[in-house]
């Protein structure tokens, strides 16, 4: 008879078996795994070196543009100042250069230079203030002349300190008064001029002008009045009256006016004039960017009669009882006028009104753009 216990079931075999292939399966899904994983971080890795890569490469071509633009501005640059040096040294070959010093000026703030002055700026093209002068009469300043340095002009008196003519310019002065004048006055000007052209003032400081304005102008044209300083000033810091066109006034810095008196007190000035004929407004006025401080709060920072084609514009105003001021002529039999302005991006704080557009309503203000203001 056949042996038939190898064929007895035996349940420990076949566990065993399954075991086993259930440790292949898992074993084979984790190599599964782990190869995809290493696929990913080999994927990442020529991700990370090709964005490197490129990274170097942009970095590497912006240096290389940093460094040509870097080069041209250096060639640029050395242009320029050779271009500069040949301009000085075309002013020292055609233009007069002299100090007051060389016509005998002391400079030294209490002697009175008003002749020296004179004589230094009639002889030259460019006269250099290093020094302090007093002077207690006006000096004219001929056509085309350049007055420039860091020189004081000390006004001795309530006069006129600078009657400029047709092309004259002047820069980086400081002007001041004698400090024995103790009243602030109406009368005397620091810099005027009367129906004249192409008139420059820049870089100037005044201090405590006692004269009645600093900077007064009438009826010219082609003014450029910018980048000036004035720490105090009496009845006006900047007055362009009887129709001034073609005006820039910007980038000026005006602090306290000082004045008691019955009038009022003017930082900035911009006015047209009525005569038998009508009213003529000052055009193409650009009062932009200045910045009026005034702790006494009496009348406007900037006061505008009758302009046309005017903007005011960026400037910052506080202290004062009014803004800007936009006021008509009020001649009825003169036609329209302060029209085509630009009033924006204006700070102004002041203790009365922002901004004040006045006027006969015959001759009204025309067609105003007022927008972005900050009252």
């Amino acid at each position: 008879m056949a042996d038939v216990s190898k064929f007895v079931f035996q349940p420990d075999n076949v566990t065993v078996k399954v075991r086993d292939n259930t440790a292949r399966t898992n074993i084979n899904n984790e190599r599964s795994a782990r190869q995809q994983a290493d696929n990913a971080l080999q994927a990442s890795i020529s991700d990370e070196v090709t964005a490197r890569q490129a990274a170097d490469t942009a970095e590497s071509t912006a240096r290389q543009n940093a460094d040509s633009a870097l080069q041209a501005s250096i060639n640029t640059n050395t242009t320029n100042i050779s271009n500069l040096t040949t301009l000085v040294n075309n002013i020292k070959n055609n233009l007069h250069v002299v100090t007051p010093e060389e016509f005998n000026a002391a400079g030294n703030g209490t002697t009175n230079d008003a002749t020296a002055v004179q004589n230094a700026i009639n002889s030259g093209d460019v006269i250099i203030f290093n020094n302090s002068y007093r002077i207690n009469s006006q000096i004219t300043v001929p056509k085309n002349k350049i007055l420039m340095g860091k020189g004081t002009i000390i006004l001795g008196g309530y006069i006129v300190g600078l009657e400029i003519n047709d092309g004259v310019v002047i820069d980086g002065l400081t002007f001041a008064c004698l400090s024995s004048m103790s009243n602030y006055d109406t009368t005397g000007r620091c810099i005027h001029a009367l129906e004249k052209n192409n008139l420059t003032v820049t870089n100037c400081k005044f201090n405590d002008i006692k004269v009645g304005a600093c900077i007064w102008f009438e009826t010219c044209n082609n003014i450029v009045i910018e980048h000036n300083k004035i720490n105090k000033y009496s009845f006006s810091g900047i007055m362009l009256m009887n129709e001034c066109n073609y005006t820039n006034i910007q980038f000026n810095n005006i602090g306290d006016g000082k004045y008691t008196g019955a009038q009022h007190r003017y930082p900035i000035t911009v006015s047209g004039y009525d005569d038998d004929s009508g009213y003529h407004s000052a055009k193409f006025i650009k009062c932009n960017y200045n910045y009026i401080h005034d702790t006494t709060a009496f009348w406007e920072g900037i006061d505008s009669h009758g302009c046309e084609f005017a903007e005011f514009i960026g400037n910052y105003i506080t202290g004062t009882e009014r803004g800007i001021v936009l006021t008509s002529p009020t001649s009825t039999s003169i036609g329209n006028f302060n029209r085509n302005l630009i009033v924006k991006n204006n700070v102004i704080i002041c203790s009365f009104q922002g901004i004040d557009i006045s006027g006969d309503d015959a001759v009204s203000s025309r067609d105003v753009e007022i927008s972005n203001n900050y009252i």
